[in-house]
């Protein structure tokens, strides 16, 4: 199922960006309620995470930033592609950054 790949890709990305061995007693649980799915629903739920442990004070290696991409059937590259566009597309390419600044580690 689309919403099981999701939340694995979803897992794998977090776990590789928080500091697991700072806290090991601590389990932190990430819930993603989707209100409504206009496209680029998994490049959302990566970006609201990682600003949400941000946010929460999670100690991390790095951030992770998504976008989705897709090229339709007449090979136009559409960025963050709406439901609609992700129906008539041929590739749905998931791109994932991870930015790390030594700078801000510093700090």
């Amino acid at each position: 199922m689309l919403e099981e790949e999701y939340e694995m890709i979803l897992k794998r990305t977090l776990q590789s960006i928080c500091l697991l061995t700072i806290n090991p007693n601590t389990t932190t649980s990430i819930i993603i309620q989707v209100i409504d799915d206009d496209g680029a629903l998994l490049s959302c739920a990566i970006n609201a995470a990682c600003v949400a442990l941000v946010d929460a004070g999670i100690p991390t290696e790095h951030l992770a930033v998504a976008i989705c991409c897709c090229v339709a059937k007449s090979g136009c590259v559409i960025l963050d592609p709406t439901r609609l566009e992700e129906q008539i597309i041929i590739e749905f390419p998931l791109l994932i950054y991870y930015i790390h600044d030594t700078w801000c580690r510093k700090l």
